[in-house]
């Protein structure tokens, strides 16, 4: 799995505290993938709230991290207020079997013109693999505000999106 250096870095520095650390992650797609802070959970029993709309990733999200105390689990996307609830996507299916890059597995967006979902900052061979097998999906959509309220969340240490 690939992480993030920077976002690592200054995870490390919070995890050397006394106490452990509460983090907010949206879009942790399944718990591993591209994910900079599992190691952290893993060794320092962060706790936190970990967001991943996409119900098949939700699953994987729900496999990694099954009898990790201090950990909650939401299946939404947070969005603002009012906005459609239907994120574009590459089926899992094409990653699994090889189809796709592995990196289409943690990219989802509402906006096909922002991200490599659309095309955006793909390399040219691997956008023509996928562009026309992308899937439209509904995903349960929350505001900010409303998912930390509904958690009951208190104090967030490290906020990753």
């Amino acid at each position: 799995a690939r992480s993030e250096a920077a976002p690592a870095i200054s995870a490390r520095a919070l995890a050397s505290g006394a106490e452990a650390a509460f983090l907010v992650q949206v879009g942790a797609c399944d718990g591993e993938s591209f994910d900079p802070v599992h190691a952290l959970i893993k060794q320092h029993a962060w706790g936190g709230l970990l967001v991943e709309p996409l119900p098949d990733l939700f699953t994987r999200l729900q496999a990694t991290y099954q009898g990790v105390p201090r950990l909650t689990l939401a299946n939404v996307a947070v969005t603002d207020p009012g906005q459609k609830c239907e994120m574009l996507r590459v089926p899992p299916e094409l990653v699994d079997s090889g189809e796709a890059p592995d990196w289409a597995l943690g990219v989802a967006s509402f906006f096909s013109d922002r991200t490599a979902v659309g095309g955006v900052g793909a390399a040219p061979q691997d956008y023509e693999t996928y562009r026309n097998l992308q899937v439209r999906q509904e995903v349960t959509c929350v505001t900010l505000p409303e998912l930390l309220a509904s958690h009951a969340v208190k104090r967030i240490d490290y906020f990753q999106v």
